[in-house]
């Protein structure tokens, strides 16, 4: 499996001279692709992908940025990927800082808006959007892979690993989904806690698999199991300290996943 965004990897001379002397090889059309699909000439780089796939349609390289282009289709998932392309030049304690960063900035605008009522209704939609950021980002690449297991040829992009991940996924959410249709049917808050609880596991079900070391990957697994776990009991039994523990264990766990990501795929500047 490809961890992560690709970097920026060869420059368009590189390319080109590559495509000039060999333009049937499917790992240069595919460079190419994705070359093109950073610029965000998006229509291009699937043409390019395709004829790349038509070649060799083994290729791991035109495979993954395949997926990533019919992705780019979706506005939010574009900006996802661009920021991608920046945290990917970024070494790891770079990429700590700035998630750190945008974190503490969040928390300083909250206790602003708690401490002063002149300016609440100013930051409070401004709080409401960087938080939306920050959820958008952790479920972002679990919804877009879902989406491509739902799309007949999104599906042969995906390794094992992406599927099984997606399959969990469209479980919780079609849980999520049916649990919020019910709250609003019956007007009952236990319903609303269990379409929360399941919403939220898209964040460990959709990445647990993702790490490429072996005790990186057992470590996921064995958190992802405890917190769907714990968290889907104490919706089914409406226990909220089963939920709140279920909860913190999704927020830490994102921050583990960030960790273990970021160490495994960020450059490094002799850091």
């Amino acid at each position: 499996m490809i961890g992560g965004i690709i970097g920026d990897g060869a420059t368009d001379q590189t390319i080109s001279d590559a495509l000039h002397l060999n333009p049937e090889n499917a790992s240069t059309i595919a460079n190419h692709g994705m070359q093109l699909l950073r610029q965000g000439k998006v229509n291009e780089a699937l043409d390019r992908l395709s004829y790349a796939l038509s070649l060799d349609p083994t290729n791991n390289l035109a495979r993954y940025a395949m997926g990533e282009a019919m992705k780019n289709k979706f506005w939010p998932y574009k900006m996802f990927f661009k920021y991608g392309q920046f945290a990917a030049k970024l070494s790891g304690k770079s990429s700590w800082t700035f998630i750190i960063g945008a974190y503490i900035v969040y928390q300083i605008l909250n206790w602003l808006a708690d401490k002063n009522e002149i300016l609440r209704p100013f930051l409070t939609p401004v709080i409401y959007i960087i938080l939306g950021l920050f959820l958008l980002t952790w479920v972002m690449d679990p919804l877009m892979n879902l989406y491509l297991l739902s799309n007949k040829y999104g599906r042969l992009l995906l390794d094992a690993d992406d599927k099984k991940m997606a399959k969990l996924c469209g479980v919780s959410l079609s849980v999520a989904i049916i649990s919020l249709a019910l709250h609003f049917y019956l007007g009952t808050p236990p319903f609303l806690m269990c379409a929360l609880a399941f919403g939220l596991f898209l964040i460990p079900l959709g990445t647990f698999l993702k790490p490429n070391r072996n005790s990186n990957r057992k470590m996921t697994k064995a958190l992802t199991i405890g917190i769907v776990s714990v968290g889907a009991l104490g919706a089914v039994l409406n226990i909220e300290l089963l939920l709140i523990v279920s909860f913190i264990g999704i927020f830490g766990y994102q921050w583990l996943i960030n960790g273990i990501m970021i160490k495994e795929n960020a450059r490094v500047f002799g850091d």
